[in-house]
């Protein structure tokens, strides 16, 4: 039966476009890379390409073929990704979150909670975060919303307010409170990695100048 190489090989002649090219990119000689090709077609029983002088081209067979191979290798990472994901669920309770300071309360609780298990948390955007919760890559997740999805459950776990700190000299400081409107066009300081308060700052003060 072929091998799940010649497969790999098979993409990379079809995406390097030559033998040669192809077999740098894959680290091996070009000859190794044709005799492989060759004990394909003799597998398969069938001829992939059409050769000519210094040129290899696909026919209508290696074409089919290009079809399952991409197939079959996509199938395998996706397996191969199920698989890890599956197995560091069994030992890790993964927490995504949206901004910084709710990973600093939540993974003591949940460490407290499961003192088993290996804790690990990191910050994304929300798109992220909800596809990686259905996909098994978040246990928990931390979201601006609540979201409203099959077998997954939603609670208001905190609530956080943005704050901004001026000279007592500044126009805008005697304000009780403040927009982002206010303070469009002045520079300002902010931290960097605060998840989504940085989109929102930046899409609500377009003419403001950002200090990170």
């Amino acid at each position: 039966m072929f091998e799940f190489i010649q497969l790999e090989q098979l993409l990379a002649i079809d995406k390097y476009k030559t033998l040669s090219k192809a077999a740098e990119e894959l680290l091996i000689s070009q000859p190794a890379l044709s005799r492989s090709m060759q004990r394909l077609e003799e597998e398969l029983q069938v001829t992939l390409f059409t050769r000519q002088k210094n040129k290899i081209t696909f026919n209508e067979n290696g074409k089919l073929a290009l079809e399952y191979a991409r197939k079959i290798v996509n199938s395998s990472l996706e397996m191969k990704e199920h698989l890890q994901a599956f197995d560091k669920s069994n030992h890790t309770i993964s927490i995504g979150s949206c901004a910084p300071a709710p990973i600093w309360n939540l993974t003591p609780e949940v460490s407290r909670l499961f003192p088993d298990m290996k804790i690990q948390s990191d910050m994304k955007s929300l798109d992220e975060l909800v596809d990686g919760l259905i996909n098994n890559k978040y246990q928990i997740i931390i979201t601006t919303d609540e979201m409203n999805l099959p077998d997954i459950i939603s609670r208001k776990y905190c609530e956080e307010h943005l704050y901004i700190s001026l000279p007592p000299a500044h126009p805008l400081a005697g304000h009780k409170s403040l927009t982002l409107n206010d303070l469009n066009g002045q520079s300002i300081l902010i931290l960097s990695k605060i998840g989504f308060w940085y989109d929102i700052c930046k899409a609500k003060m377009p003419d403001s100048l950002f200090l990170v």
